[in-house]
């Protein structure tokens, strides 16, 4: 390995440690009704987002995974794409990809969160 590509992959990690707290920052209001977000971590090279969140009620944390996303500009308007979600917790894994089959159109959401996406426009 060349200094060059050690170069590249200490800079990459050291910007998803940096997305990974501006994305933990912004999801930590949204998943307090339901727990808390105990650990994000994004890895904008395989494009997947793994966090531990500890449900209001659970003893033990809960692990997800998105394993594929994609953001990309069509028509002035910016998307997020979701692939699968996986689940340590096998109802909720259902649960999760049934709601987002059935609310999200192709499972893409319109970011309309100008803070959202600015940290999601970094990932690219």
């Amino acid at each position: 390995m060349n200094l060059k590509d050690s170069l590249g992959r200490a800079t990459g990690k050291l910007k998803d440690k940096a997305l990974s707290a501006a994305f933990s920052a912004f999801l930590k209001d949204k998943v307090a009704p339901y727990g808390e977000l105990v650990d994000l971590s994004l890895d904008s090279k395989a494009k997947s987002v793994e966090a531990l969140v500890l449900l209001k009620g659970e003893a033990e944390a809960v692990r997800l995974v998105l394993e594929k996303y994609d953001f990309v500009e069509k028509d002035g308007r910016q998307w997020l794409i979701l692939g699968p979600m996986f689940c340590s917790r096998p109802w909720l894994e259902t649960l999760i990809n049934d709601l987002l089959d059935q609310t999200l159109d192709q499972r893409r959401l319109d970011i309309t969160d100008h803070k959202l996406a600015r940290i999601l426009a970094g990932i690219l």
